[in-house]
C-alpha cells in the first residue's frame, strides 16, 4: 500500500508475485539494494525512472513454511527505501 502511496501507481503487494520485464528494464533498473528490500526499491526506481509498471493478482501460498521477515531490520530497510525513492519520484530525479 505504502508503495502505491509513494509510486502512484496500483501495485496491491510489491513484495508477492512474478516480475516481467524488458532486457531494457533489466539493464537499466539497478537499485542498490540486496535481500528482502531489493523488489520494493526496483520497483519504485522503475518509477522514479518514469517506467510503466502495471499489476496481475496471483495466488500466494506459503504451505506451511515460516516467513524470513525480521520485523524490526526488515521494517527499518523498507522505511530508508522509501525515503529514498520519494524523493525521486516527487523531485523527477530521473
Amino acid at each position: 500500500a505504502l508503495a502505491s502511496r509513494i509510486g502512484g501507481v496500483g501495485v496491491p503487494d510489491a513484495q508477492t508475485g512474478f516480475r516481467a520485464l524488458s532486457r531494457r528494464v533489466a539493464q537499466a533498473v539497478r537499485p542498490g539494494e540486496q535481500g528482502y528490500d531489493f523488489e520494493t526499491a526496483f520497483l519504485l526506481a522503475a518509477l522514479a525512472q518514469g517506467l510503466r509498471v502495471r499489476s496481475v493478482p496471483v495466488s500466494t501460498i506459503y504451505e506451511g513454511r515460516s516467513s524470513y521477515f525480521r520485523p524490526w531490520v526488515d521494517t527499518w530497510r523498507q522505511a530508508r527505501v522509501f525515503t529514498r525513492y520519494r524523493r525521486a519520484i516527487i523531485f523527477g530525479a530521473r
